[in-house]
């Protein structure tokens, strides 16, 4: 990931959707990879850590942000001269493997394009895939197939069941196929000209 795929013109009429992989909390929560902030149903909107964000290695092995205050994305915010927003890619995601759950979000608010994606002030989870390790969810209840592994560290991956995302996220759709969450849920075409 270059910084400059995700600096671009900050205005945006609408939304624009783009592919993201998260991490997961044991009791079903979707989170950033390097930033542990929950996602929650519905709207999510990102904080600015700028004043005093610093990228720390946990003793667990992943990478956390330690920060000394966090602030809401308001008005008088510029997005162009931070790296704050949610990410979302419109091609692939060089995050997402067989043991991340990865998924289909839309942007909006305030907005930055790039090349290869963009950042946003607001976001939404739209769709979910369901990685390969998972397995099918009969959703029935907790089995083997129905456990997720996402994590940094694959060695020390927290097992999370889709029936407690599924609770979650009760709006959000989880696919098992690539292809049909692509079509019912298709990232914006490939961003701006830059």
């Amino acid at each position: 990931m270059e910084l400059q795929e995700f600096h671009g013109p900050a205005l945006v009429l609408g939304s624009v959707r783009g592919r993201r992989s998260f991490g997961m909390t044991t009791d079903g929560h979707l989170t950033g990879l390097f930033y542990s902030q929950v996602w929650h149903p519905g709207e999510n909107r990102a904080s600015c850590l700028h004043d005093g964000g610093v990228v720390v290695r946990r003793p667990d092995g992943g990478i956390g942000v330690r920060w000394s205050s966090a602030r809401e994305i308001g008005a008088g915010h510029g997005l162009q001269g931070c790296t704050c927003g949610f990410y979302a890619y419109y091609r692939e995601d060089p995050f997402a493997s067989s043991r991340r759950i990865s998924g289909i979000v839309e942007g909006y608010g305030r907005v930055v394009l790039g090349t290869g994606g963009f950042r946003c002030e607001k976001a939404r989870v739209l769709a979910l895939l369901r990685p390969p390790a998972a397995g099918a969810d009969t959703g029935a209840g907790t089995d083997v197939g129905d456990v997720l592994l996402a994590s940094l560290a694959p060695d020390e991956v927290p097992a999370v069941d889709l029936v407690r995302v599924r609770a979650t996220y009760p709006e959000v759709v989880i696919f098992d196929r690539e292809e049909d969450m692509l079509a019912v849920f298709p990232p914006t075409a490939d961003g701006p000209e830059l």
